[in-house]
């Protein structure tokens, strides 16, 4: 047990080097956009992000997360692995293109991207594909334990994506067009580089194999509801203030979500590392195994709070040193429940895995699904009386909602010993 945890708190750490490497990024863009980008403009840069985001989701259709749990299938070999991540990659490429006449047929008869041209319309959904592209890459470097690759990859997309917008939005002085551009950029770049990472070290091979597409896609189609629904939580706060307020509200909001994301960090950090030491675990079978994790759990449950609170304290004098203008101050009334609603996404990153362990992703959509009806009510009810705040306080309620949920039906699926954790470790 002590050399698999110091294995984990290896991993762990390495993640959360990279993370707070990767980090640095936005945060170095924060006071350089603030100062050359209006509240409002920031505000459509954050919508386009949003639109590039939503749609990465719907276009991977959930096959990179069959592709991460094909790894730990029984007896399953290494040429079958890459034929299996070939065919996600074919699911992918089909879906972007479908969401590309999409969005162009969207455009035309709707006005669903508020103030977004159709050009960088189309280009957020390109972008949202190559985003999938970079996470089956990462993926397939995660279950095979290197988290170096899996950093290098991330932090290469991060540098690349500061250098460039700088460039773009200082030097050329291209405004919110510059970011934009910059970030599809980087991602383009992303897919090269994920492919190129693929078949160097044979993890993908294209062969045409309708049993594995079948395999994706009734893995991945349940979470179909799940990913809209997790964009919904995402990002339904973040349209409703462009659709009900203005981009310069939207700004604000979102230079409060990016500065509490940071703790984000250690969250995913950590749960990269976890979940394929969790899924080993599981895939043991061993009943006292169940007690060395609800252990471990409680332990970054309290290590997250113990975060929370530091970053609850500094998040006045964060915001004033980073946003170069005071337009941006009244993001800090919206620091306590943003940074909550952190805390509860980060604890549901801890119960989540035993769902997909056990393939419960219908129940796992159902769950992201009411937790984001919940989302859009509280913030319809909310935003009109109390503005930005409002839709903050909505955050929070619906991300404790999700976690508490995630927990409890996961405890359904797969029963662990949350109550007396070493009674049974004495079994």
């Amino acid at each position: 047990m002590y050399k698999e945890l110091k294995s984990l708190s290896k991993s762990s750490g390495i993640y959360v080097i990279f993370g707070f490497a990767n980090a640095v990024v936005p945060l170095i863009l924060i006071p350089v956009l603030t100062r050359y980008l209006s509240p409002a403009e920031y505000g459509v840069v954050g919508f386009f992000i949003m639109i590039l985001t939503s749609f990465s989701a719907i276009s991977a259709l959930g096959v990179e997360g069959a592709a991460t749990r094909k790894f730990f299938d029984e007896g399953i070999k290494p040429h079958e692995i890459a034929q299996f991540v070939g065919s996600c990659f074919l699911i992918l490429t089909l879906t972007v293109c479908f969401l590309l006449l999409l969005t162009i047929f969207l455009a035309e008869f709707t006005s669903i991207f508020i103030g977004l041209d159709l050009i960088w319309t189309i280009a957020a959904v390109f972008a949202g594909g190559c985003m999938m592209a970079l996470q089956l890459a990462s993926g397939q470097a995660q279950v095979r334990e290197r988290p170096v690759l899996f950093g290098s990859l991330q932090l290469f997309y991060g540098v690349s994506n500061l250098l460039i917008s700088i460039a773009l939005v200082v030097t050329f002085k291209y405004g919110a067009e510059g970011r934009m551009f910059g970030i599809f950029i980087s991602y383009f770049m992303m897919l090269c580089i994920s492919l190129f990472i693929l078949f160097r070290f044979k993890w993908i091979k294209f062969r045409y194999r309708p049993d594995y597409i079948r395999e994706a896609l009734n893995f991945g189609v349940p979470l179909l509801p799940h990913s809209v629904a997790l964009i919904i939580l995402a990002m339904a706060d973040r349209y409703l203030i462009g659709l009900f307020l203005d981009f310069e509200d939207l700004g604000i909001y979102i230079l409060a979500m990016q500065l509490a994301a940071v703790l984000s960090i250690f969250f995913n950090s950590f749960h990269n590392a976890f979940t394929p030491w969790l899924y080993g675990q599981l895939k043991r079978g061993e009943i006292f195994i169940n007690s060395r994790i609800v252990i471990f759990t409680y332990i970054y449950i309290f290590l997250f709070i113990f975060f929370g609170l530091i970053a609850l304290q500094l998040a006045p004098d964060i915001i004033r040193f980073m946003a170069s203008s005071p337009e941006y101050y009244d993001a800090e009334k919206l620091m306590p429940y943003l940074i909550y609603a952190q805390i509860f996404t980060g604890f549901y990153l801890m119960h989540v895995g035993y769902l997909l362990f056990k393939k419960r992703t219908k129940l796992l959509s159902a769950i992201t699904l009411f937790s984001a009806t919940i989302n859009i009510v509280l913030i319809l009810s909310f935003i009109e009386p109390f503005g930005i705040e409002g839709v903050a306080i909505a955050t929070f309620i619906a991300m404790l909602i999700r976690f508490i949920l995630v927990w409890f039906f996961g405890n359904r699926v797969h029963p662990m010993p949350w109550l007396w954790p070493l009674k049974e470790k004495e079994i």
